[in-house]
């Protein structure tokens, strides 16, 4: 019975750290046109990041990202911020200094060239 108390606790504590840590949601998908098609969302600290990326571009091969972040209490928003990166393989939108108790936050990730792909993530931090 000591040996299991000593195992739950060291699972708790692990969850805890992992919780303070940050936390991410992350996806990935293969495409025929963009190759493998890569979107998170992540917050550490007070800074919420959303990042997309692709393995197989042009010059005029556009990767969007789109990041809103709002106070999951209240509604209110508190950041709403979009990059476009043309002829790369990746774009990143960061909001910082946000210091709600609980964020909710909702990422758009879109790649362009012939077609397109466009995959969407939503968390509470």
């Amino acid at each position: 019975m000591k040996n299991f108390k000593v195992k739950v606790l060291g699972a708790a504590t692990a969850i805890m750290v992992m919780a303070f840590a940050g936390s991410a949601s992350a996806a990935s998908v293969s495409t025929s046109e963009f190759g493998t098609f890569t979107y998170t969302l992540s917050k550490s600290g007070s800074t919420v990041t959303a990042n997309t990326s692709i393995t197989k571009y042009n010059s005029s091969t556009k990767v969007i990202t789109t990041l809103e972040v709002q106070d999951n209490a209240t509604g209110k928003m508190l950041a709403n911020v979009s990059r476009t990166v043309t002829g790369g393989s990746s774009s990143s939108i960061s909001a910082t200094n946000l210091t709600a108790t609980k964020l909710a936050a909702f990422s758009a990730h879109e790649a362009r060239g012939n077609g397109s792909v466009a995959k969407y993530l939503a968390s509470t931090f």
